[in-house]
């Protein structure tokens, strides 16, 4: 692996190490019970294919595990359906039913939603989520995922590469992560560097029209657009930004998102877009990871993908099993 990712292994592997002591701290089990990890992620809705990749790769690092003879984990799988009560509802059961010792959550909502379950009944929590504050004053959850400040930094340090009086715009999904992000590190930073006036505009994931919104870019003369979000939602963006005589005109500058998108080459020409290492460089391991994903599922892994595979494959050292 590159040494940025290596890094962020060895400083997750400590963090789960206190996760381990917290759970054999609360040990309920006895040798001869399997040790239950429940597991929320969007499998259908509107954020499904993240949670497909996500479940896909955790099955096949179980089958890596039981492989190398760990046989007393189970892995509880629940729909969070990207729904908040849906996923109170799933952790309920984990907790309730199935007496799991760990729970792992997709999305910052999903996550937001479970650490108070969590918390009540003393079973830690793993989540995949970009906003910082759900392991906030927590001593049983931990985020691992790329950080929504990571993220940001990277794209406003391309943008203060850029003349004090270009006209720049923010379009973001109206998900709270983005919300804070937007108002807390990009339009100060924005705010201050540039001289023109910073356009602000957001959606809601299931809007189909997103006409007034670059309409008002286009009226504005703006030059260049942030765009963040899931990306499942870019294709009508895109579609309704070349019929408006916009997407030419402007320079783009996104997220993640991008590396979910389905849009075609020629859209996503000269975009420029922050994501993790992994997405350009795989190394070794990563390389390894992605030719069994391909050949058991028959598509390319993405990097949710490679976070799901990486903390199942460290259950035996989080549990101590």
């Amino acid at each position: 692996m590159n040494k940025k990712a290596h890094l962020f292994i060895v400083m997750l592997g400590f963090v789960l190490g206190g996760i381990a002591l917290y759970l054999n701290s609360c040990r309920k089990t006895t040798p001869a019970e399997k040790t239950k990890v429940g597991v929320i992620l969007p499998l259908t809705g509107i954020l499904a294919e993240m949670g497909q990749y996500e479940k896909q790769a955790m099955e096949l690092a179980f089958n890596d595990l039981q492989a190398s003879g760990y046989m007393d984990i189970e892995l509880i799988f629940e729909d969070g359906k990207g729904d908040s009560k849906a996923v109170v509802g799933a952790a309920n059961k984990l907790i309730d039913v199935d007496q799991v010792r760990l729970l792992i959550t997709s999305t910052t909502g999903a996550s937001l939603a479970t650490r108070s379950i969590s918390e009540r009944a003393s079973v830690p929590l793993i989540a995949f989520c970009m906003g910082s504050d759900v392991a906030a004053e927590s001593k049983s959850t931990i985020r691992y995922y790329i950080g929504i400040e990571e993220e940001s930094q990277a794209i406003i340090k391309h943008l203060a590469l850029l003349p004090k009086d270009t006209r720049v715009a923010l379009l973001y999904a109206s998900v709270a992560v983005w919300a804070t992000a937007v108002k807390e590190i990009y339009q100060p930073f924005l705010s201050k560097h540039f001289n023109q006036l910073v356009v602000v505009e957001e959606y809601a994931l299931q809007d189909k029209d997103f006409r007034p919104q670059l309409t008002r870019f286009k009226n504005d003369d703006v030059q260049v657009l942030v765009l963040l979000g899931y990306g499942f939602e870019y294709g009508p963006i895109f579609t309704q930004m070349s019929e408006l005589r916009l997407r030419d005109k402007l320079q783009i500058l996104g997220g993640w998102g991008f590396l979910y998108t389905h849009l075609s080459p020629e859209m996503v020409e000269g975009i420029h877009v922050a994501g993790p290492t992994y997405v350009i460089d795989r190394g070794q391991a990563g390389a390894e990871f992605e030719a069994a994903f391909t050949k058991k599922y028959a598509r390319v892994p993405n990097f949710d993908a490679v976070f799901a595979y990486e903390v199942i494959t460290k259950l035996p050292e989080i549990l101590r099993l």
